[in-house]
C-alpha cells in the first residue's frame, strides 16, 4: 500500500546497506501510533496483502453515519427515535415527567370547590389575587401616561386594583383584561424555570421582591 500523501512528511528513505535495495523507516518509529490515527484505520478482515480500510464519518439528511469498507451503520438519533414515537409512548413519557404536577393541579381543583378544606388553599388564593391585581397594574404602566393610583387585597380573597389612564387613551380593554392574561403568562413561566436546576430559587426570589414593592409602592388597604 503506498504511502498517504498526509504522512510523506514523516517517513524518510533509509538505505538496507546490502545491494542499495532502498526502504522506509520512520525517525520516531519508537513512538506508538497515536489514538487518533489508531481509530481511523482498522485492520481488514478477510483481505489480502495486510489491506486497510479507512473508517469515515458521513452526515445523511443529517443522520450521522459510520461507513467502513461496504458496511454502512447508521446511528440511531434522538430525531430518529421521535419520529417512531407512538402517541403511547409519548403520553407515558409526558407522565412520568410531569405526572406529580398534574396530579397535584388536579387536587387543588377539588379541594377548591369543597366548602371548608378550599380554606387550606388560603394562602395561595391570597396569592393568586395579589398576581391578578398587579397584572392589571402593571399593565396600567405599560400605557403611556397610565398609572397605578392603589392596590387593595381583601380578606375575603377579593382585591381591586385603582389606575388611571389619559382621557385619550384606547386602552382600556386591554388593563382590564390584563389580570387573567397575566395570571395565565406568570403561571407558565413559573411552570417551565422550575425545570431548570437554578429557575425555582431564582423565580421565587423574583417574585418575593415584586411582592414587596409593590405592598411598599400601591398596596394601600383602608
Amino acid at each position: 500500500m503506498s504511502t498517504p500523501v498526509w504522512l510523506q512528511d514523516d517517513v524518510v528513505a533509509t538505505s538496507t546497506g546490502d545491494g542499495g535495495a532502498a526502504g522506509a523507516s520512520s525517525p520516531h518509529s519508537n513512538i506508538s501510533t497515536p489514538s487518533w490515527l489508531a481509530d481511523d484505520i482498522q485492520a481488514g478482515s478477510g483481505g489480502t496483502g495486510g489491506d486497510f480500510h479507512m473508517t469515515a464519518l458521513q452526515i445523511d439528511d443529517g443522520v450521522p453515519t459510520h461507513t467502513t469498507g461496504t458496511t454502512t451503520d447508521t446511528i440511531t438519533s434522538a430525531q430518529t427515535r421521535k419520529t417512531t414515537t407512538t402517541w403511547g409512548e409519548f403520553w407515558s413519557a409526558s407522565f412520568r415527567r410531569d405526572g406529580r404536577t398534574l396530579l397535584i393541579t388536579l387536587l387543588v381543583i377539588v379541594v377548591m370547590n369543597i366548602p371548608y378544606l378550599k380554606w387550606a388553599l388560603y394562602p395561595f388564593t391570597i396569592f393568586s389575587t395579589w398576581i391578578h391585581e398587579l397584572c392589571h397594574g402593571l399593565a396600567a404602566l405599560m400605557v403611556p401616561g397610565g398609572k397605578i393610583v392603589k392596590m387593595e387585597i381583601f380578606p375575603d380573597t377579593s382585591g381591586l386594583c385603582t389606575f388611571t389612564l389619559p382621557a385619550n387613551s384606547n386602552k382600556s380593554g386591554f388593563v382590564a383584561s390584563a389580570g387573567y392574561q397575566g395570571t395565565a403568562v406568570i403561571g407558565m413561566l413559573l411552570l417551565t424555570i422550575r425545570r431548570t436546576k437554578r429557575g425555582p430559587r431564582a423565580g421565587t426570589m423574583a417574585v418575593a421582591l415584586f411582592m414587596v414593592l409593590s405592598v411598599a409602592l400601591w398596596i394601600r388597604n383602608a
